[in-house]
């Protein structure tokens, strides 16, 4: 979404003028920042939540800089891959993964 706003600004600016471009790409920037800051985090929990541990999987494997989250937010990223290697008998990677909270 992020990105479609951004070229959606940028291809407004070209025609339009920047100053009529500048909601559209402060609003790019702004979920560009929002995705690598807090990370499809929420959907892994509903994921977990709903018992769909695959797909938590997928979402967990499909966050690529993790050291880009917040804080807290990088504190649970870990625990829940931790929680994750616990359920697939993982011991190792779950050890590494406590390891880094």
């Amino acid at each position: 979404m992020g990105i479609v706003l951004l070229l959606g600004g940028i291809a407004l600016g070209f025609t339009f003028g920047w100053w009529e471009a500048s909601i559209l790409l402060i609003l790019g920037v702004a979920c560009l920042v929002t995705h690598f800051l807090f990370g499809p985090i929420r959907l892994v929990q509903e994921a977990m939540e709903a018992g769909d541990v695959e797909e938590a999987m997928r979402l967990m494997n499909s966050i690529r800089f993790p050291k880009l989250l917040l804080s807290p937010i990088r504190k649970g990223y870990y625990m829940m891959q931790s929680n994750m290697a616990m359920a697939t008998q993982d011991l190792d990677k779950a050890e590494a993964a406590i390891k880094k909270v």
